[in-house]
Protein backbone atom coordinates (compact mmCIF):
# COMPACT_ATOMS: atom_id res chain seq x y z
CA UNK A 1 0.00 0.00 0.00
CA UNK A 2 2.78 2.48 0.87
CA UNK A 3 4.63 1.71 -2.62
CA UNK A 4 1.43 1.88 -3.91
CA UNK A 5 1.19 5.43 -2.43
CA UNK A 6 4.63 6.34 -3.13
CA UNK A 7 3.75 6.18 -6.84
CA UNK A 8 1.25 8.90 -6.85
CA UNK A 9 3.40 10.91 -5.15
CA UNK A 10 6.19 10.74 -7.30
CA UNK A 11 3.69 11.31 -10.63
CA UNK A 12 2.23 14.15 -8.92
CA UNK A 13 5.98 16.03 -7.90
CA UNK A 14 7.63 14.90 -10.95
CA UNK A 15 4.84 16.81 -12.77
CA UNK A 16 4.96 19.57 -10.26
CA UNK A 17 8.89 20.40 -10.41
CA UNK A 18 8.77 19.84 -14.35
CA UNK A 19 5.69 22.87 -14.36
CA UNK A 20 7.69 24.98 -11.83
CA UNK A 21 10.55 24.94 -13.85
CA UNK A 22 8.53 26.05 -16.97
CA UNK A 23 6.75 28.31 -14.91
CA UNK A 24 9.86 29.97 -13.56
CA UNK A 25 12.37 29.68 -16.16
CA UNK A 26 10.63 29.37 -19.71
CA UNK A 27 8.93 31.68 -21.91
CA UNK A 28 5.29 31.22 -23.24
CA UNK A 29 5.16 28.69 -25.65
CA UNK A 30 2.67 28.50 -28.77
CA UNK A 31 0.68 25.45 -28.81
CA UNK A 32 0.30 23.66 -30.71
CA UNK A 33 4.30 23.37 -30.86
CA UNK A 34 5.25 25.71 -34.68
CA UNK A 35 8.73 23.84 -34.90
CA UNK A 36 9.77 20.80 -34.03
CA UNK A 37 13.39 19.65 -34.22
CA UNK A 38 14.27 15.80 -34.07
CA UNK A 39 13.45 13.20 -31.71
CA UNK A 40 15.66 11.43 -29.30
CA UNK A 41 19.13 12.59 -28.18
CA UNK A 42 21.03 12.19 -25.38
CA UNK A 43 19.80 13.68 -22.09
CA UNK A 44 22.28 12.54 -19.54
CA UNK A 45 24.04 9.71 -17.82
CA UNK A 46 22.91 7.71 -21.18
CA UNK A 47 19.51 8.15 -20.54
CA UNK A 48 17.38 9.22 -24.23
CA UNK A 49 15.01 11.55 -24.84
CA UNK A 50 11.67 9.88 -25.51
CA UNK A 51 10.26 9.45 -28.79
CA UNK A 52 7.47 11.63 -28.04
CA UNK A 53 5.77 11.24 -31.98
CA UNK A 54 4.65 7.56 -31.15
CA UNK A 55 2.82 8.37 -28.10
CA UNK A 56 3.34 4.51 -26.39
CA UNK A 57 5.69 6.11 -23.27
CA UNK A 58 2.74 8.14 -21.78
CA UNK A 59 0.17 4.95 -22.20
CA UNK A 60 2.58 1.80 -21.63
CA UNK A 61 3.84 4.04 -17.98
CA UNK A 62 0.09 4.36 -16.94
CA UNK A 63 -0.93 0.89 -17.89
CA UNK A 64 1.98 -0.15 -15.58
CA UNK A 65 0.59 1.85 -13.01
CA UNK A 66 -3.24 0.46 -13.52
CA UNK A 67 -1.69 -2.62 -13.07
CA UNK A 68 -0.16 -1.97 -10.00
CA UNK A 69 -2.94 0.12 -8.80
CA UNK A 70 -5.24 -3.01 -8.89
CA UNK A 71 -3.47 -4.36 -6.17
CA UNK A 72 -4.48 -2.26 -3.28
CA UNK A 73 -7.84 -0.98 -3.31
CA UNK A 74 -7.06 1.67 -1.40
CA UNK A 75 -3.65 3.47 -2.07
CA UNK A 76 -4.87 2.30 -6.41
CA UNK A 77 -7.65 4.37 -6.13
CA UNK A 78 -5.52 7.31 -4.89
CA UNK A 79 -2.67 6.65 -7.43
CA UNK A 80 -5.83 6.22 -10.15
CA UNK A 81 -6.73 9.53 -9.58
CA UNK A 82 -3.63 11.33 -9.29
CA UNK A 83 -3.24 9.54 -13.17
CA UNK A 84 -6.37 11.31 -14.56
CA UNK A 85 -5.85 14.55 -12.88
CA UNK A 86 -1.96 14.45 -14.61
CA UNK A 87 -4.20 13.42 -17.89
CA UNK A 88 -6.58 16.13 -17.76
CA UNK A 89 -4.74 19.14 -16.08
CA UNK A 90 -2.59 21.54 -17.98
CA UNK A 91 0.71 18.95 -17.53
CA UNK A 92 3.72 17.54 -19.38
CA UNK A 93 2.25 14.32 -19.77
CA UNK A 94 -1.18 15.97 -20.95
CA UNK A 95 0.78 18.14 -23.69
CA UNK A 96 2.93 15.27 -24.70
CA UNK A 97 -0.33 13.04 -25.17
CA UNK A 98 -1.59 15.64 -27.21
CA UNK A 99 1.19 15.77 -29.75
CA UNK A 100 1.97 12.07 -29.52
CA UNK A 101 1.35 10.22 -33.12
CA UNK A 102 1.71 13.54 -34.66
CA UNK A 103 4.95 13.46 -37.58
CA UNK A 104 7.73 15.30 -37.40
CA UNK A 105 8.30 18.33 -39.16
CA UNK A 106 10.29 17.57 -42.37
CA UNK A 107 13.78 19.01 -42.39
CA UNK A 108 13.86 19.80 -45.75
CA UNK A 109 10.59 20.67 -47.47
CA UNK A 110 9.68 17.77 -50.37
CA UNK A 111 10.39 19.84 -53.50
CA UNK A 112 13.60 20.51 -52.21
CA UNK A 113 14.31 17.35 -51.44
CA UNK A 114 12.92 15.59 -55.01
CA UNK A 115 15.62 18.50 -56.52
CA UNK A 116 18.41 17.56 -54.37
CA UNK A 117 17.64 13.64 -55.19
CA UNK A 118 17.88 14.22 -59.08
CA UNK A 119 21.05 16.41 -58.70
CA UNK A 120 22.52 13.93 -56.50
CA UNK A 121 21.58 10.94 -59.26
CA UNK A 122 22.41 12.58 -62.09
CA UNK A 123 26.39 13.62 -60.49
CA UNK A 124 26.73 10.09 -58.63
Amino acid sequence: ERAVGMSASIYANTAKLHESELKLFHPKRPWPPRRRFSSGGALFDGMLTYWVEKGDMIDNMFARSAKVAASEPMAGKVLMEVIERLKLGPTVYRRFKRISGVKAAPLVDDKIKERLQRIMKNNV
